[in-house]
């Protein structure tokens, strides 16, 4: 906490941290997160129980993002099936995919069968110890330079979602499905199960087009804020997912970012984000950095409400 004689200045006092917390992993940490990195994509692709599959790992979240935060760098690597592919519709009739058809129910299978070996071959590599399956992901605990980081390898296979232009015609997106181990939210029709759509590739390029457009600041909020989320936390006050917390930061006006030092921008985007999670209407046009999904759409796991409250407390612990 900050002591009682430095709250008559907190601006100054938070300048300090925000600049220390503003910056991305330091050289040696990226080093060692690539080295992680080469070693998983290694692992994967040369395994003779994955050579059945065709596989591409790539990057994603905020190590691929470039929003990740120094100290508590990891990564997140996405093993996508390419040989079998997830798609809908929304609005408008499926166009005929030929031979990416699979029925929903065996697709849902086929993937758990595909996570279930992507686990056996990290943990012929790695140790038992290291390796930990999670609903969504396969966590990967490692040892490097007397550092212990952590690694996700998400299992997931392409996706098309495809949107009515109200034309007649359709639109295509692209992206990856994640079908979880159990999930609650699910939405079952029969036998179907909807899996989770990510967009990777779409919410990299919006961010990086929003960071050009502000200067450079936008991925420096999120880095402070994703800072004073942990701080916050650490102190007993409820935290925000860092995914939900990134596409809020995102919504703001690029205005926002170009007003006076960093103090000023995070006050700003927080009281922006408090405004816009005050009501479900207010909410209701948020997307997330994706530009595709629905902020608090039906599924998401958080509320609105978890949202507002994170920004109140946010702004009262550095205005004090």
């Amino acid at each position: 906490m900050l002591s009682t004689s430095t709250k008559g200045n907190y601006p100054s006092v938070w300048t300090r941290h925000f600049n220390a917390w503003d910056n991305p992993p330091s050289d040696t940490e990226e080093e060692r997160i690539q080295t992680i990195a080469n070693k998983l994509k290694e692992t994967l692709h040369e395994h003779p129980k994955l050579t059945c599959y065709q596989i591409d790992v790539i990057a994603q979240g905020s190590y691929r993002n470039n929003t990740n935060v120094r100290l508590h760098s990891d990564m997140d690597l996405a093993v996508v099936w390419e040989e079998v592919l997830y798609y809908k519709a929304e609005g408008c009739y499926l166009p005929q995919l030929g031979d990416t058809e699979i029925p929903l129910h065996t697709l849902q299978q086929k993937f758990l069968s595909f996570k279930s070996t992507l686990v056996e071959v990290l943990i012929s590599n790695f140790g038992q110890e290291a390796v930990k399956r999670g609903n969504k992901a396969i966590n990967i605990k490692f040892t490097l330079g007397g550092h212990t980081m952590s690694a996700d390898v998400v299992p997931a296979i392409p996706s098309v979602v495809y949107r009515s232009d109200n034309f007649g015609s359709y639109h295509k997106d692209h992206g990856i499905a994640i079908y979880p181990d159990t999930q609650p939210n699910f939405t079952l029709l029969g036998r179907q199960a909807e899996p989770i759509l990510n967009f990777p590739e779409q919410h990299y390029r919006n961010g990086v087009a929003k960071n050009e457009i502000t200067s450079r600041r936008y991925k420096k909020v999120v880095r402070i804020l994703k800072q004073l989320k942990d701080k916050m936390e650490r102190e007993g006050i409820p935290p925000i997912p860092s995914f939900l917390l990134e596409c809020l930061v995102y919504q703001c006006s690029d205005e926002l970012f170009m007003i006076g030092e960093n103090y000023q921008w995070v006050v700003e985007v927080l009281w922006c984000i408090k405004m816009m999670t005050e009501t479900p209407n207010n909410a209701d046009p948020l997307m997330e950095v994706n530009g595709i999904k629905q902020l608090f759409g039906v599924g998401q796991p958080w509320q609105l409400a978890q949202a507002n409250r994170f920004a109140a407390d946010a702004l009262t612990h550095i205005r004090g």
